[in-house]
């Protein structure tokens, strides 16, 4: 890399690495906003989603055991209602808990009680059904107490949901899942913006203010090579804030997912090293694309003040496309949408959220952000080259 670079890299990282207020604001204040907000949004959230004390559970049974029955009742604590339903409305009482009209449904086969009594002179192993859904939280505990009797009356053997291609009866993904997928693409992308908001813009257009970008530029260093080392400078402070929202969210996450302790849907089985690794990607490369986007309108500012009224209504382009996985119903499964700056990455994290993630999807946002900064960085040093972008008054 050229010398000339390499001086002013050192230059811009010493000068903004020596003011502990930027340092604060720019790295370690957004990944603390995002571990105490995440956190905080897991608490609440865990606690509204408790279920009532009184709540009269709704099971239904088909074809009910007597063994079951005298299990359930000495051994859970629920407040529950056995409701005793004849074979031919299983399929409208499935519906039913799909609506979370109802909470669970047992089939038992005929004769269940008298095959597992017999069951050493008998070649037929009884099958037992159980239909919850995940999205509601009453059916998911309701689910997890009734497999805990019926894997405690197993004293003879008989098989639980064998052949049942899905237990679970939610319309797609749990709702919490859809809630991760829906809102937190948007919290990442403005807490991403705000960091690169601040290193941009004061390192830009804070420079023409204080007068000190004129002597820079009418020294012998070529100005291409002045823009590309702003760019790299500026995005290795980004690549540092983007790390610590990226820790912000490795800290939180747990504690977002603690509510899911009692489904089926737990924080292990979803988030693995290959969701952090993705996480990483698309969060560090977004906030590379965001920092080179920042720098171009800052070169149009002559102070910081005027570069930050610039770039607010792109601030509000940014929350918009945040808000777009709102409406989406989870991540966009067609590579096109992938290539679309910005609206990628919330894509991406979308996916990743609802655990539906793909990797060349990722691969795909993760590419394609960093080739749009790259022209970014080509605009730049061009925008560098204009006397009358640079020396305007």
């Amino acid at each position: 890399m050229n010398s000339n670079i390499i001086v002013m890299i050192k230059k811009e990282l010493h000068r903004f690495f020596r003011d502990p207020r930027v340092v604060l604001t720019t790295i370690l204040l957004p990944g603390l906003l995002i571990y105490v907000i995440y956190t905080f949004l897991g608490g609440a959230m865990s606690n509204m989603l408790k279920i009532d004390e009184t709540y009269e559970y709704q099971i239904a049974v088909v074809q009910p055991s007597e063994a079951f029955s005298t299990f359930i009742e000495s051994q859970s604590t629920l407040n529950y209602s056995l409701e005793t339903i004849p074979p031919d409305q299983i399929e409208s009482y499935r519906t039913r808990i799909t609506d979370e009209e109802a909470d669970l449904l047992v089939v038992f086969p005929a004769g269940f009680d008298q095959d597992v009594a017999l069951l050493e002179r008998s070649p037929v192993v009884p099958n037992v059904e159980v239909y919850y859904n995940s999205a509601s939280m009453a059916s998911g505990q309701a689910y997890s107490v009734v497999l805990s009797v019926l894997e405690s009356m197993k004293t003879s053997s008989f098989d639980i949901n064998r052949g049942v291609d899905s237990a679970d009866l939610a319309p797609s993904k749990g709702a919490f899942l859809q809630y991760l997928s829906s809102m937190l693409p948007m919290l990442i992308l403005i807490f991403i913006f705000t960091g690169c908001m601040a290193v941009a813009t004061e390192s830009i257009a804070g420079e023409k203010e204080r007068g000190t970008i004129a002597t820079l530029l009418v020294t012998p260093t070529k100005r291409g090579e002045v823009a590309v080392a702003k760019i790299l400078s500026l995005g290795i402070i980004a690549l540092c804030s983007g790390a610590s929202s990226f820790l912000g969210l490795y800290l939180s996450l747990p504690k977002m997912f603690g509510m899911l302790e009692d489904e089926s849907v737990s924080f292990a089985s979803l988030f693995g090293i290959v969701e952090y690794v993705y996480l990483a990607l698309v969060v560090l490369a977004t906030s590379l694309l965001l920092v080179a986007l920042i720098s171009i309108i800052s070169s149009f500012s002559k102070s910081v003040k005027e570069a930050t009224t610039a770039v607010t209504p792109f601030m509000l382009v940014v929350a918009l496309v945040g808000l777009s996985a709102m409406f989406t119903g989870g991540a966009q499964s067609d590579v096109v949408f992938y290539l679309i700056p910005l609206y990628n990455s919330v894509q991406a994290l979308a996916g990743i959220f609802a655990g539906e993630s793909s990797a060349v999807n990722i691969l795909i946002c993760t590419v394609s952000n960093l080739v749009y900064t790259m022209v970014a960085a080509y605009v730049l040093a061009r925008l560098f080259n204009s006397e009358k972008v640079m020396f305007s008054k």
